[in-house]
């Protein structure tokens, strides 16, 4: 039996190796963690590498690397004529090297934003931290990438200690649904479509660095810090709005909206989410506006006044 299935992998590596516990492995996962358990020189090779990785996209000004990977399994049988036999099956886990592109053209903030950044992670504005000081607060914003990892996460924790005092609005990719619940893979799993860790790439690199859908990225980020006020996403089709209200572990209302207008025409048709803090600094207005068609969208969805608590000031 051979089974190939392309995945992503966190390492640069080509694997060899027989194991015994893999003959009674039904599929390619429960394989290759066989392969790990009973293996532990894969962990310390994808571990190597990983470092070899990290050093390589350093070096290249935060280009971080992206690894292809595929494995394959092949198994065989002996039959004689009084029993038939399974022998030792094989795994091969082989790798290759790409590279991310959003860095060749975002290379720093543009415009206005440059002097507002406080912080990035591997020198690239994929995972940023700016900083807007206002007359009485300062406004964070943390802009996360697509399914933010465990290194990631950790890093982010670490910026928003640092700056405590901030009130913060988070932006990230894949965290909200369109039943305005937040992605939750180990409660609805591929019922939420399009979730993050639905799409082979987590697997092997939660070895050592894991991603995080929207409710890990809630308990293990969001809830923690009592300066966020509102979380930003899209990533998801089908009506492409969500808008979800939760309480921190600070008391801190933390207001969550998913927007997307990729479907339309043209891409979205211009369209942007715009938040109007108020003078109060106890509430925002959200709108959505196209400066291409010069006009706003009306559907209910798409306006609302969304409550500051605390206020900003």
């Amino acid at each position: 039996m051979v089974l190939v299935r392309s995945v992503r992998a966190g390492a640069l590596a080509l694997l060899l190796c027989s194991v015994p516990a893999l003959a009674h492995a039904e599929t390619l996962r429960e394989a290759l963690t066989s392969a790990y358990l009973f293996n532990p020189q894969i962990l310390s090779a994808l571990l190597n590498v990983k470092a070899t990785a990290e050093n390589i996209a350093l070096a290249k000004a935060g280009k971080l690397p992206q690894i292809g990977a595929q494995a394959t399994i092949s198994n065989s049988y002996k039959f004689g004529s009084t029993s038939n036999t399974l022998t030792q099956p094989t795994v091969q886990v082989g790798a290759s090297y790409s590279q991310t592109l959003f860095d060749n053209y975002f290379r720093a903030p543009p415009g206005a934003a440059a002097p507002l950044l406080a912080t990035d992670l591997r020198n690239s504005i994929e995972n940023a931290y700016y900083r807007i000081a206002l007359p009485r607060v300062t406004l964070g914003v943390l802009v996360l990438e697509w399914a933010p990892r465990a290194s990631t996460v950790a890093w982010a924790n670490r910026v928003l200690s640092q700056f405590a005092h901030d009130r913060v609005i988070v932006v990230t990719h894949a965290y909200l649904y369109e039943d305005s619940t937040r992605y939750d893979w180990h409660t609805r799993g591929a019922a939420q479509r399009w979730n993050p860790l639905w799409y082979d790439m987590d697997w092997l690199e939660q070895l050592y660095d894991r991603e995080y859908d929207g409710e890990m990225l809630w308990n293990a980020l969001v809830r923690r810090h009592p300066g966020i006020f509102l979380v930003l996403c899209g990533h998801v089709g089908g009506s492409g709005t969500g808008q979800l209200a939760s309480r921190g572990d600070g008391g801190n209302l933390v207001e969550q909206v998913l927007a997307n207008f990729q479907l339309l025409d043209q891409g979205g048709l211009g369209y942007l989410r715009l938040f109007e803090i108020q003078p109060d600094g106890r509430s925002m207005r959200m709108k959505t506006y196209s400066p291409s068609l010069g006009q706003f969208a009306i559907a209910s969805a798409q306006q609302a006044v969304l409550p500051i608590e605390p206020a900003l000031w």
